[in-house]
């Protein structure tokens, strides 16, 4: 009952849902990808260490090793799961259809927000340092290589989404 009344009087935002989802998107690769420098550069550190044992080595050579499997995969998995978060609560929530032309223009300055973001990323990882991180990566690379097209995909379906019910139900 309560989770009910909480979203009767939440009115939907697909701008701000998307905006968010941008910024979580873009946050999280370039985390994953400083992360991945940090812990290269701690392993070869720790790899040069005598008084180490060697199954405390091979423990942080395998994490080194992994992280950029486990990091891609777990970028895309949050990537599918704000898209699907965004618009199953997108569809739950009533708007008036008169909205959706403001929504759509609005959207535009997500979009540009998004290619904006994209070209920051790919100057940020053409630096020599993070180039070979985020090769390791190709998961995060596409995505955000093409950022602009993903965030139009998750506006408009959760535009269309917020919209493409009746109000009877």
């Amino acid at each position: 009952m309560l989770f009910k009344k909480s979203i009767k009087n939440k009115r939907g935002n697909a701008v701000q849902d998307t905006l968010t989802a941008l910024i979580i998107i873009v946050a999280f690769a370039i985390i994953s990808v400083f992360g991945y420098k940090l812990m290269s550069e701690f392993n070869d550190e720790w790899q040069a260490e005598e008084d180490i044992t060697n199954i405390s080595k091979e423990v942080t050579q395998d994490f080194t090793t992994d992280y950029p499997i486990i990091f891609d995969n777990a970028f895309i998995l949050l990537v599918v799961m704000l898209w699907i978060g965004l618009i199953v609560m997108s569809f739950f929530i009533d708007t008036h259809p008169i909205f959706f032309v403001i929504t759509l223009i609005l959207l535009i300055f997500v979009f540009a927000a998004s290619a904006v973001m994209s070209n920051f990323f790919e100057d940020l990882t053409s630096e020599d340092e993070l180039q070979s991180s985020i090769d390791d990566m190709p998961k995060i690379k596409w995505v955000m290589d093409n950022l602009l097209i993903v965030m139009i995909i998750i506006g408009m379906t959760t535009a269309i989404a917020l919209f493409s019910k009746t109000k009877g139900g």
